[in-house]
């Protein structure tokens, strides 16, 4: 819930700001200050809290009247904010609105500003300003919360297991699955064919897996990595970095196995997923709102340890990883400035 009010307070100093409002004070965030030609602007705003009384909102907006008036040598007007988590105000809230002029409170849940009689909604053009930026937020925040599925990222789940499911069919023994050679005549890519003119493997690699766990352990974590990319940046950017971002990984792959000289099948959506992560660091570093759910601290754990798991265990193909994480970030900016659907 803390988080959820620090949000809302966020949003409140960013209204002011863009209306003109500066913190009044370095270490006062909660009071914003407007000079015109004629008068000076403030507003207090916070969240409620039981054991904060008038006498105490009466006494600090004295102290930031007379603070104001000292640098400022004008009229001060002042006007206090108070958020509250719905729009059931508790007695002792509705005590403050009477003994305390311009005094308006916002209930937390729906954005919405409520002015009493003795209160007034003329104070700069707020009232307005304070209407149109909390709805725009509000509409925003409830959007964010209901379950959203991206329709891209649940097709690229879906062909996965479809092929994975063609590939069993197939397989003359369950075992085969798991057998290179087998998954070689999928479509699975190892260098010496990519090199005969096989290009195609650089993508039907990307949708084969060895094993029931090995597409698990990948299709969990698109299936909710994907899924928030997908709603930050839109599904058409969100298939074409999922897919180059892949052949570049299998690219990747291809040239150090082909410079090493060294025999591997691979195959895996993992490398895809990489640029998955790797687009997705980029939004969440660039811009929190879009990814709340995520932070960057926890994609760059995840990639590092990963990386690391993958360089001191047999058969992670960690080239096809980097690949994939590098061109998801690199590709992720470049579509910041193409404007797709």
């Amino acid at each position: 819930m803390i988080g959820v009010y620090i949000g809302m307070l966020q949003q409140i100093a960013d209204i002011l700001a863009a209306d003109g409002y500066a913190p009044f004070l370095p270490n006062q965030g909660g009071v914003f200050a407007k000079v015109t030609n004629q008068e000076v602007y403030l507003v207090m705003f916070g969240m409620y809290e039981k054991e904060v009384k008038s006498e105490s909102y009466i006494k600090v907006n004295q102290n930031a009247m007379i603070k104001a008036a000292s640098i400022y040598r004008k009229p001060i007007r002042v006007l206090n904010v108070i958020v509250n988590q719905n729009g059931m105000f508790p007695k002792e809230l509705m005590q403050i609105v009477s003994d305390i002029s311009n005094t308006w409170l916002i209930a937390m849940d729906t954005g919405k500003i409520y002015i009493f009689e003795n209160q007034t909604n003329t104070f700069d053009g707020l009232y307005q300003v304070f209407e149109q930026g909390l709805c725009e937020y509000t509409e925003e925040n409830n959007t964010h919360k209901k379950t959203k599925i991206g329709k891209v990222n649940a097709a690229i789940v879906l062909l996965n297991i479809i092929a994975f499911v063609i590939t069993l069919w197939l397989a003359p023994h369950f075992m085969d699955i798991y057998n290179a050679e087998y998954m070689l005549k999928m479509g699975a890519m190892e260098y010496e064919h990519v090199l005969s003119g096989e290009y195609y493997r650089l993508i039907t690699a990307m949708f084969l897996h060895f094993g029931i766990g090995h597409l698990l352990n990948n299709m969990i974590l698109l299936a909710y990595l994907g899924n928030q990319l997908e709603k930050a940046i839109g599904s058409m950017k969100y298939f074409l970095i999922y897919m180059l971002s892949g052949i570049i990984a299998s690219f990747s792959s291809f040239l150090f196995h082909y410079f090493s000289q060294d025999y591997a099948v691979c195959a895996g959506a993992s490398g895809a997923i990489f640029g998955v992560v790797g687009a997705m660091l980029l939004v969440v570093l660039q811009d929190r709102k879009q990814a709340r759910e995520i932070s960057p601290r926890s994609l760059i754990l995840m990639t590092t340890f990963t990386i690391y798991f993958g360089f001191t265990t047999t058969g992670i193909d960690n080239m096809a990883h980097i690949g994939g994480f590098v061109s998801g970030f690199i590709l992720s900016k470049i579509f910041q400035y193409v404007k797709l659907k």
